[in-house]
Order: structure tokens, then sequence, then C-alpha cells
């Protein structure tokens, strides 16, 4: 084939006098991911190849997941956490702790060529979580007009109690000083 001459091969390439017409490398596979999820949760962004970086959030009552990852090359492998799994199966369970919880999908195609893809989860508060005051008593007001968080402490006013219980483990039966008011700590 003369050099110049078309082949019908738009990522082919001709030349010299012995033209041979060459393509892209075969031997270098999609690092990729074709399909994405974590079990009981929702991946943030939506799942999309191109994105490396999801937010998952978890609810509260989940304390492991697995996740299936799903590779665009058929001859690729896949680690989760460091553990070989198969394209499209699910991973062992993945336990997941009060913080953050990292999980790492590497994919490895042929030719060497690697992306990974990286999840950060986050357990969802309670919306039924239930908090009282040790001695209460119908007119304490606990919460009534004070609520604080800073961190992961929760100090809750009940401006209407009576107790004149003093340190850890006071008398709370005596209710002696009227309306002199109490702060409740959680952490």
């Amino acid at each position: 084939m003369p050099a110049g001459s078309g082949c019908g091969n738009p990522d082919a390439s001709v030349s010299g006098p012995d033209a041979s017409v060459s393509g892209p490398d075969a031997s270098v596979g999609d690092p990729s991911l074709s399909g994405l999820s974590v079990s009981n949760s929702i991946l943030s962004p939506a799942f999309s190849p191109a994105t490396t970086v999801y937010a998952v959030k978890v609810p509260f009552w989940v304390d492991a997941v697995q996740v299936t990852a799903t590779a665009v090359d058929r001859n690729a492998t896949l680690q989760i956490n460091g553990v070989m799994v198969a394209s499209g199966a699910a991973s062992a369970p993945i336990g997941v702790g009060a913080g953050p919880t990292m999980i790492t999908v590497l994919v490895q195609a042929p030719g060497e060529v690697q992306k990974s893809y990286d999840l950060v989860l986050m357990r969802s508060p309670s919306g039924t979580d239930y908090l009282k005051a040790s001695n209460t008593e119908a007119n304490d007001r606990f919460g009534g007009s004070s609520i604080s968080l800073s961190g992961d402490t929760l100090a809750v006013g009940a401006y209407g109690e009576a107790g004149n219980a003093t340190g850890v483990n006071g008398n709370q039966a005596d209710n002696s000083a009227l309306t002199s008011g109490a702060v409740y700590v959680y952490r």
C-alpha cells in the first residue's frame, strides 16, 4: 500500500515504502469499572466510570457492607481492600466503624494499567435515639429551651429541675433546691 493512501481505519498509521498498518495497542486493557455498588447504601455521586471518589451513606444499624465491582475489561483483575474478588461478585463483608471507613477498589487491566476507586463510608445518625435524664420529673423542662451539640458531646438543660444533688452519684431524690436547674452531658 503506498504511503498516504487511506485504509479505512481512523486509528491506523501507514509508514515507509513497505508500509504496514497498525492500530491501537491491543495488549493494553481498560482499567475502568462498568458498575460499582455497596450493599445497604447509596453512592454519591451516582456511579460513573470516570468518577473515582465516592461518599457512601450507610444506615446506622449496618455494621458491615459488601462491595460489588464489575470491570469493563473481562481480562482485568479486581482487588477490594487488597483482597482479590471476581468481577461482578460481592466482596466478603467489610466492617463499618463509627467514623469514616475507607474502601479501595483497584482494577488492573492487561498491560499493567491500573485505576483505583475510593469509597468513604459514613454511618448515618439514628433518627430514633432517645435521651432521658436519670431523675426526670414532670416539670423539670428537660430540653425545654437549651440544647447544645459540640463534636460528640451533647449538653441538655433542664431549667425546672429542683434537685439538690451535687457531684456524681448525689442524692437525686432531694428536690429541695426549687428551680435550681441542671445540665445533663452526654458523650
